[in-house]
């Protein structure tokens, strides 16, 4: 998943994307360092579709990043993840926007996978919990579920 891919999904669907799925392993190294993944892409891309309902990523997302695209995704429904591909960092720079007290509940539950975890459930309003590589591998893009 390339920053320019979702830049350019955002810039031609913004109104009208519902499910957007980047499906199977990465077959490549991914980066580490928060500057190199596509964390911040991603965010824009929750707070500029707001019809998203669908989000499927392979690729590597810190704790952080997982909170703030559930708090900024209104209609997320399907939110999955690798658990591989989760990395518990607090990587994300105040932002303007952001309260004082959005950035110490950010800062506080991103710090550990059940907290993080347990915040997710509550925005989905349903239990949730990242998928093993077996279980997302057998993950489809279908909008039917």
């Amino acid at each position: 998943m390339k920053c320019e891919s979702i830049l350019m999904a955002v810039s031609m669907y913004s109104a009208n994307l519902e499910h957007l799925a980047f499906h199977g392993l990465p077959r490549f190294h991914l980066p580490q360092r928060f500057a190199q993944r596509s964390d911040s892409s991603l965010v824009l891309l929750c707070q500029m579709c707001p019809n998203l309902r669908t989000l499927i990523i392979r690729e590597l997302i810190s704790t952080a990043t997982l909170l703030v695209i559930g708090s900024n995704a209104q209609n997320l429904s399907r939110f999955v993840v690798r658990k591989n591909g989760i990395i518990k960092r607090f990587d994300w720079k105040q932002q303007t926007e952001w309260s004082d007290e959005y950035y110490l509940w950010l800062k506080t539950n991103s710090t550990s996978y059940e907290r993080t975890f347990s915040e997710i459930s509550k925005i989905l309003g349903k239990k949730w919990e990242p998928l093993t590589d077996e279980e997302f591998k057998r993950v489809t893009p279908d909008t039917q579920f």
